[in-house]
């Protein structure tokens, strides 16, 4: 919870494992605004806020091409944290 506010997360994808931890934390969530559901079993929804699909499902109905708008190479690519054992979780990114 801590890591997803402090990164500014808005578009979060959710394992239907953790839909029940999700669901618990999503009201605490301060950025998120879209959440796609990740799923292999046979059941592709879920109650979500800001669901806006089934990412296979998704993914089928896009198209195949993509066409990348230029951006500045010094752009956030990646983000990681610290697990934050001696305080909290520390973050860093790579372009």
């Amino acid at each position: 919870l801590y890591t997803m506010n402090h990164a500014e997360d808005r578009f979060v994808l959710v394992n239907s494992e953790f839909v029940p931890l999700y669901q618990a934390v999503a009201g605490q969530l301060a950025t998120v605004e879209r959440t796609i559901l990740l799923t292999d079993g046979a059941e592709k929804s879920a109650e979500l806020p800001g669901r806006v699909g089934e990412y296979e499902s998704l993914r089928a109905a896009a198209s195949p091409r993509y066409d990348f708008p230029d951006f500045d190479e010094n752009s956030i690519a990646t983000t990681f944290y610290t697990t934050g054992t001696t305080g909290n979780p520390k973050g860093v990114y790579f372009s």
